[in-house]
């Protein structure tokens, strides 16, 4: 059941973490992904999380052993932060995407920022963590070639720069 939070110490917590994890509503923290030798992923996203794509993540955080996470609003135009807390299920996922798919938001497991999940309003996602994590949501070559398509192909030249800046996420994939 997603749920916001009004555990003080978890609101702390989560609000804490994303300013390590994000910088700003659509990047990753450059310092975040080095200390943790931590990769990422960007996906087209026309929701905060597609309906399709909900599977492959709930699995991924279930080999990583994630039952619980916090999502936590990461878009400046909020004046306050809402963090909500959730277990890692398609029910969950699906109805967080259907309250919160306006916002920019983070997903981190509880208590643990070694993974994340950054959904932006931008028509795309960027899926952080170790390479087993990332490589068990997505084949890392292939989200790539998709991306790189989605960002050839995008009409609107105002995303282009954030497009072209979410793809460089991936150059860890052209060194394996």
């Amino acid at each position: 059941m997603v749920s916001r939070s009004t555990d003080l110490s978890i609101v702390q917590h989560a609000i804490w973490a994303r300013r390590k994890v994000a910088d700003g509503p659509v990047d990753l923290s450059a310092t975040w992904l080095a200390e943790g030798d931590r990769v990422a992923v960007a996906e087209e996203s026309g929701a905060l999380l597609d309906p399709e794509d909900i599977p492959r993540l709930v699995t991924a955080f279930h080999l990583a052993g994630v039952q619980r996470l916090v999502a936590v609003t990461n878009d400046p135009l909020l004046v306050e932060d809402e963090v909500y807390e959730l277990a890692t299920t398609a029910e969950d996922l699906n109805a967080l995407s259907s309250e919160c798919g306006g916002m920019n938001m983070l997903l981190l497991p509880i208590g643990n920022p070694d993974l994340a999940v950054l959904c932006t309003v931008d028509d795309f996602r960027l899926v952080a963590g170790s390479r087993m994590f990332v490589s068990s949501y997505v084949d890392g070559p292939e989200a790539r070639r998709a991306f790189l398509s989605f960002v050839d192909s995008h009409s609107v030249e105002e995303l282009g720069p954030v497009l072209r800046r979410a793809a460089r996420y991936m150059d860890w994939i052209d060194n394996e």
